[in-house]
């Protein structure tokens, strides 16, 4: 588990560097045989890096997510996007769960 703050500590990845972010979930797939990805906070990295950036690193990972058994889920408040946004994530993700 990774947290998307600017602290220094192991556990945290800066949210305004998608590149340390992608580069971590790509380790940790390739290490984890049956690695389930689970983004919460998108609305956290699009404040600080837009949200087609976000929608390219994802689409990235889909494309190292060759065993069926890996998944990209991203749960997010709905309310935080415009509707083609979550058309968007949902063609590049495994599941979007958007809830209020």
């Amino acid at each position: 588990m990774r947290w998307l703050t600017a602290r220094t500590e192991e556990s945290c990845i800066p949210p305004m560097n998608l590149v340390i972010l992608e580069d971590t979930i790509g380790k940790f797939l390739e290490t984890n045989k049956d690695g389930m990805i689970v983004i919460n906070g998108l609305e956290v990295l699009e404040m600080w890096n837009g949200f087609m950036p976000i929608v390219k690193m994802v689409e990235r990972l889909k494309l190292k997510l060759v065993e069926p058994d890996k998944a990209i889920l991203i749960s997010l408040d709905p309310k935080n996007l415009v509707s083609n946004n979550l058309t968007r994530l949902e063609r590049v993700s495994d599941v979007v769960i958007a809830s209020a």
